[in-house]
């Protein structure tokens, strides 16, 4: 009683094989639709789509665009937008802190020294997950000017980011970074 029988499964690999192709065809033409939906806007004015979505994915894919086009500018409104709807957002608001994270990302990708301003900024998320990905964008950043910045997370009362922080420091190499 209550016993299952199964079946065999089958070891023909041909419908797997299919559907992976099918399944990268598909993401294929989704990235293509992306990116073309997005080509004829400039930065300032992927940086207003972003806030006036209501869509954590459609705000995801613009801040890849301005990453792919390595758009420093279009990627700092943005986060003024995100800080400014920060500083609004209440109970009940549709927006995550999770929103900001593949703006600091990309900030860290580009690797320009003028957005440090910017990741300061992004302090006012006091999440650990926003604040180690700050830490690492400052680590990619690699400019020896922001190790004052880098060691006021030495502050932080989480000792992941404590010793990420002086990782970071370490990372930078300068006397800067050692006073």
């Amino acid at each position: 009683y209550g016993a299952i029988y199964m079946k065999p499964m089958r070891t023909n690999s041909r419908p797997t094989g299919i559907f992976l192709v099918i399944s990268l065809l598909i993401l294929n033409s989704c990235i293509a639709y992306t990116n073309s939906t997005f080509e004829k806007y400039d930065g300032n004015e992927l940086a207003d789509r972003w806030l006036s979505s209501n869509s954590p994915q459609t705000r995801k894919s613009i801040v890849y665009e301005l990453e792919r086009r390595e758009d420093i500018n279009g990627l700092v409104s943005t986060v003024e937008y995100a800080i400014e709807r920060q500083h609004r957002a209440g109970r009940g608001s549709n927006f995550s802190y999770k929103e900001v994270l593949p703006m600091i990302h990309a900030l860290g990708k580009l690797k320009n020294p003028d957005t440090v301003a910017t990741l300061y900024k992004l302090t006012i998320f006091s999440q650990k997950e926003v604040q180690l990905a700050l830490l690492e964008a400052l680590k990619q950043i690699n400019d020896p000017n922001s190790a004052h910045f880098v060691a006021g997370f030495y502050k932080n009362p989480d000792r992941d980011i404590r010793l990420h922080a002086l990782a970071v420091l370490g990372a930078f190499k300068s006397p800067q970074s050692i006073d």
